[in-house]
């Protein structure tokens, strides 16, 4: 089972990223202590991947969304769910 227990300044740091999203990929996305490579980043998601697992990170106008992933669950499957939420959020304006 994956939870989230985001370690001391990596809640800071992935939200730095969404500042300057193309530094992203010069560096990974560290959750939980555990450094996944970033393959996607814009201003209002960031993917990354580490073996079979990842994560998908989300940000919304009041809120940041991170979603951890097992090998189990198909990478668009988890990526629809995190972006239906996110949606939601926004037009909501959170």
């Amino acid at each position: 089972m994956l939870y989230l227990d985001l370690k001391p300044g990596e809640g800071a740091a992935i939200a730095n990223l969404f500042k300057n999203p193309d530094k992203a990929f010069d560096s990974d996305v560290t959750v939980n202590g555990v450094d996944y490579i970033v393959v996607e980043a814009n201003d209002s998601l960031i993917r990354g991947v580490r073996h079979s697992t990842g994560v998908i990170i989300a940000k919304t106008v009041q809120t940041i969304i991170i979603s951890l992933y097992p090998s189990y669950i198909d990478l668009s499957r988890a990526e629809r769910a995190v972006s239906f939420v996110a949606e939601n959020l926004r037009e909501n304006g959170y």
